[in-house]
């Protein structure tokens, strides 16, 4: 016959330490998570403003696109004049230079970006954000000089609600 000795006390406490850190994890996994960028609660953060844009996102044509590609199952966007993208601009590092400005579909585009406080024309000099951050909504990377005019808060905010539009 096997005899139980009792738990020592510093092994119950170890044991009740780890179980609230599981349910403290848990809690912080459900809670959910506070926008800087859109919580007026927050000392000194912008409130949710409309976000000006020059033209509507482009729409797909498929007998335009049939014309120019010689295949009628495949739609391509209208022409990059009508391109425009709404989301969260984020801001580059000053080692990116003054006049920086990454949006996906490249470099070498004249483009109008816009934040809740300012509108700022730009040519891009970069493709990106990169993939993920795009998935996460991320539409450009600014110089941080130009994302402070543009947004109207200071970097440590880290993202603004903003468009841009190819012009």
């Amino acid at each position: 016959m096997s005899q139980h000795r009792p738990l020592a006390p510093q092994h119950a406490l170890v044991i009740l330490g780890w179980w609230l850190v599981i349910v403290g994890l848990l809690l912080v996994a459900s809670t959910p998570r506070r926008e800087p960028d859109r919580d007026p609660a927050l000392p000194g953060a912008p409130t949710a403003t409309a976000i000006p844009t020059a033209k509507p996102f482009p729409s797909w044509d498929r007998e335009a696109s049939s014309a120019a590609s010689g295949n009628p199952s495949r739609a391509v966007p209208h022409a990059l004049e009508e391109i425009t993208r709404q989301g969260t601009l984020w801001w580059a590092a000053e080692s990116f230079g003054a006049a920086y400005l990454a949006i996906p579909i490249g470099p070498g585009h004249r483009v109008t970006v816009c934040g809740p406080a300012d509108c700022v024309e730009l040519v891009s000099t970069d493709a990106g954000p990169d993939l993920e951050r795009q998935r996460e909504g991320r539409i450009a990377d600014v110089a941080v000089g130009l994302w402070e005019r543009i947004c109207g808060v200071d970097r440590r905010f880290g993202g603004c609600p903003g468009s841009w539009s190819v012009q």
